[in-house]
């Protein structure tokens, strides 16, 4: 049998031992293949939770310019309902002084009326002054009544 010069059960050997490292061969590449799906699997999930992560922050920034746009807003009509409560308190404080001045004159009046009356002789204009204080004072009682009563 030894015609070649080749020993059949070396060859046997040989081909058995080629059988196992291809059996270990393909093993290996069957973990590796498996390895492979499994990381393809996982690039899979995280490349839709980075998806989901960019829809979110997305959404956050949406949601934060719509906040900040209320917040101007807010800003905005504070400053106006600041700006009109200090014209409204500017006016107010006018007003007031004038009521005052027109309770000044009233007094002034009677004041004037009553030396005309108790001088010597007595002057009768001190009446039409007295009478001109009572209508000023009404005027100024109502004016007080109107801003009090109108807040």
């Amino acid at each position: 049998m030894e015609n070649s010069g080749f020993d059949v059960g070396e060859l046997k050997t040989q081909v058995q031992i080629l059988k196992e490292n291809t059996r270990f061969s393909e093993e290996r590449l069957r973990q590796k293949e498996q390895a492979l799906e499994k990381a393809l699997f996982n690039l899979s999930r995280k490349d839709a939770e980075l998806k989901r992560t960019i829809e979110e922050q997305n959404t956050l920034k949406i949601e934060l310019a719509v906040t900040n746009q209320k917040l101007k807003y807010e800003v905005e009509i504070n400053s106006l309902l600041k700006q009109n409560a200090i014209k409204k308190s500017t006016v107010t404080k006018f007003q007031a002084f004038m009521v005052s001045l027109l309770f000044l004159v009233s007094s002034l009046l009677v004041g004037f009326g009553i030396n005309f009356l108790t001088g010597t002789p007595p002057n009768s204009t001190g009446w039409v002054l007295i009478v001109l204080a009572g209508i000023v004072y009404i005027i100024a009682a109502l004016l007080t009544s109107f801003l009090t009563g109108g807040e």
